[in-house]
Formats: structure tokens, sequence, C-alpha cells
């Protein structure tokens, strides 16, 4: 029986070897599901994390041309309706205007001739 003790010595830390090999191979495999699913969602975000920054410039911009066409066409509008006033009122173009001389783009021209 002694001679047979050291074949079961080596086959019982063998067989302990590789069974730990294969929970390390399991848990490695494991691992890298989870990280595969990790980059999957780490890839979706940084997607819509770009469609939102888009969508944010767009806003952005169109809040800036509004804003400016806006305030452009309400003085292109006040000094139209001085115009008017003072057409009708003749006393009233002897008092200085204020930004009279300043020219109006020729976005609004457009803007106006298309309303």
């Amino acid at each position: 029986m002694l001679p047979y003790a050291g074949g079961y010595l080596f086959f019982g830390v063998f067989g302990n070897a590789m069974a730990q090999a294969e929970m390390a191979r399991r848990e490695s495999e494991r691992l890298l599901a989870e990280l595969q699913e990790a980059h999957r969602q780490l890839q979706a975000y940084a997607a819509q994390v770009e469609v939102l920054a888009v969508a944010e410039e767009r806003n952005r911009l169109a809040r800036e041309v509004y804003d400016t066409l806006g305030h452009r066409l309400a003085a292109l509008f006040s000094r139209r309706h001085r115009q008017e006033l003072c057409d009708h009122h003749p006393a009233e173009s002897r008092r200085p205007r204020p930004h009279a001389s300043r020219p109006h783009g020729p976005e609004i021209e457009v803007a106006v001739t298309l309303h």
C-alpha cells in the first residue's frame, strides 16, 4: 500500500490543481463576459451622448438665430413705425432718432420681403 501512496498523492494534487485551473478559467470567462457587456453599454452611452450633443448644439444655434432675428426685426419695425409717424407728423421728424444711421443686415430685408 505504501508504494501506491505516492501515486494517490500525485493524482490527488494533480486533480486539485486541474480543478482550480478550471474554476479560474470559468471565473475569467465570466469576468470577460461582464467586461464585454460593460463595453457594449459604454458604446451605446457614447452614441447617445453624441446624439444629445448634436441636438443641444442645434437648439443653441436655433435660439441664437431666433433671438438675433427677433431683435433685428423689432428694431426694423420700430424704425419703420417711427418713420410712418414722422411722415404723418412732420414736427416729429426734427427730433433726433437713435440708431437711425445703423444699417440693418440683408437677412432682415429678406425676412421682411418674405412676409
